[in-house]
Order: C-alpha cells, then structure tokens, then sequence
C-alpha cells in the first residue's frame, strides 16, 4: 500500500510541476542503459537482478521502452527486447526510407512491452508515467514456486530521468506489476540505471 501511495504522490508532483521546457531524451533519440532492480512478488522470494534497457523516443512526448532484467532463477524481457537489433539497425540506416520502416517495426515491438508519456521538468529532467501490458517473466524459486515459473505479466509505473552531462542521464522508477495467474499475484519492482543517448537527431 505504502508504494502505490508513494506512486500516486509522484504523480501529483508531477502534474504540478510540469513545464514546457526541454526534455532528457528528445524526438528520435535512441539509448541504451544499465542498472539493478529490486523485485519483490508475492508468494516468491525478493531478489536483486541486473538491468539492461532502452529507450525509443517515438514523438514530442510518446516513448517506448524495452527492458531484459536478469538473475539467478530469475528472466524478464518483453516483445521490445526482441526487437532491439532493429533499434541497432537504425544507428547505422543512411536510407530514411529504410530507417523509417525501422522504426516503425521498433515501435510495434516495444510498444507493446511498455509506452510512456514525457512529462518535462526544468531543462534537465523529465518524469515520465508509463504503462506494460505484455511482459515475459520467469521465477523460479524451487518446490514452493506457483505453477511451473514461467508468467506473462502487465505493470504500471513511473520513472524519473536527469540528464547531468552530455548524452547521459540517470533514471530512477517505480512500478506496480500484475501476472496473469491464477490468484494474480502482484509485485514491486524498483531501480536504477545510467544511460547513454546512442543515436540523436540533436547532439552531434
């Protein structure tokens, strides 16, 4: 209760505080990042896991995310993580029409595993709410674990991003998680990471 309590608040903050100015990541931008999460689902064991992600900035505001967490007994990645060597691809697409049909399967892909509205806050941060409907997780966590370990899940969160030097930025988030199980047992994921904005149509 205290967490969604903490995420409601987040969001008040952030409707309140919201301005017009720059953003962290902008339009066309594309990153790769970092960091370790903390998971905590009911009926299984809490755990650290090591985090790789990205960030497809689709429009002004509209981005995706993709995301593949890892640890012992523990796997979770979505449809976008699928989809990554498109994002790589893109780097080096001179053809804007091949480099447009690029981004659109991108989008495809991670939309579905999470999508996010920016919300700008001063010229160096920016929160962004975002929401996952499709997310493949594996938990494993010997005799006592429900089912067979293997879950589809969906969540719904926020995520904070501070940009402190050129192309790099820090990102916090906070999110609420619900697997399509019998019983439908939700959890808590939070973490950190550094990014780096790999492609930009504003830095050279």
């Amino acid at each position: 209760m205290r967490t969604e309590q903490g995420i409601f608040c987040l969001c008040i903050t952030m409707l309140l505080s919201t301005s017009s100015r720059c953003q962290v990541v902008q339009k066309g931008d594309f990153t790769l990042g970092g960091g370790v999460d903390y998971i905590e689902f009911t009926s299984f064991q809490p755990r650290y896991v090591v985090s790789l992600n990205g960030e497809n900035r689709i429009g002004q505001h509209f981005t995706t995310f993709f995301v593949l967490d890892a640890a012992r007994d523990y796997l979770h990645f979505g449809p976008g993580t699928i989809f990554l060597p498109l994002g790589l691809l893109l780097l080096n697409s001179d053809e804007s029409s091949f480099g447009d049909f690029l981004s659109g399967l991108l989008f495809v892909g991670t939309s579905l595993e999470h999508i996010g509205y920016s919300l700008p806050m001063g010229h160096h941060a920016e929160i962004i709410p975002y929401v996952s409907m499709l997310r493949f997780r594996f938990m494993w966590d010997g005799p006592t674990t429900p089912g067979n370990g293997n879950y589809v899940s969906g969540s719904l969160g926020v995520k904070l991003q501070y940009l402190f030097k050129e192309r790099w930025y820090t990102s916090a988030h906070v999110e609420y998680s619900q697997l399509y199980y019998s019983g439908r047992p939700g959890g808590i994921e939070s973490g950190v990471s550094v990014n780096y904005i790999v492609k930009s149509n504003t830095v050279k």
